[in-house]
């Protein structure tokens, strides 16, 4: 997926997202509405029945008054079934729109994370190439280190090898210091270093010579 691509893809995620909220919150106060609508249908529904009930053995006075209000009742609940089921259609037109969107919104944001971990990919590769060349260069480095302080004491010695005194401060001196080499290595965590063990490689270790290069 390219740039234009997938910056596409992010927006329309997003807008979908939006439009879902919206719908979300629609549907929330349809359903709201819907309920107080079925509530008063049974309230309706209950008076009506209690004044049914009244009628027998009422009086000519009593029984208009309660034919009056169950005219008054069966009108409300009249209204209230056109509006419960116009807020009925309306509640499953929300609930298709936002199974379909869903299935939309779903597919974006696929392509979004894809796009994502495209990116992430890319990026781990350009860095892990950098830092395995780095570890190739320092490598390199450090067994050029170990040849060269090795040719420097091999030539001292060859240098004052017709004077025994001389070869032999030579030595002193070469062993003193690649003791001090040598204990460094050893001492590791004595000078604050800790081994590392990634989960990813845990056998990531090299034996390091001196080495040169032609």
């Amino acid at each position: 997926m390219d740039t234009i691509t997938a910056t596409k893809a992010s927006e329309r995620a997003e807008q979908l997202r939006k439009q879902l909220a919206g719908l979300y919150k629609r549907k929330g106060e349809v359903e709201v509405a819907l309920q107080r609508e079925h509530g008063t249908q049974e309230n309706a529904t209950a008076k009506r029945a209690k004044l049914v009930g009244e009628l027998a053995g009422a009086d000519d006075a009593t029984a208009a008054w309660a034919h009056n209000e169950i005219d008054g009742l069966d009108s409300t609940l009249r209204l209230s079934s056109r509006v419960a089921e116009g807020l009925s259609q309306s509640l499953s037109g929300l609930v298709n729109e936002i199974a379909a969107l869903n299935l939309e919104f779903t597919e974006a944001r696929r392509a979004v994370e894809q796009e994502t971990a495209a990116r992430d990919l890319e990026v781990f590769g350009v860095e892990l190439r950098q830092g395995i060349q780095d570890c190739i260069e320092n490598l390199a480095a450090v067994r050029k280190s170990l040849a060269a302080v090795n040719v420097l004491s091999a030539k001292a010695v060859e240098r004052h090898a017709d004077s025994l005194t001389t070869r032999i401060a030579v030595l002193q001196i070469a062993e003193a210091e690649f003791e001090k080499l040598f204990a460094a290595e050893r001492n590791l965590t004595n000078n604050g270093w800790h081994h590392a063990t990634p989960p990813f490689r845990h056998d990531l270790q090299f034996v390091v010579r001196a080495w040169t290069q032609d």
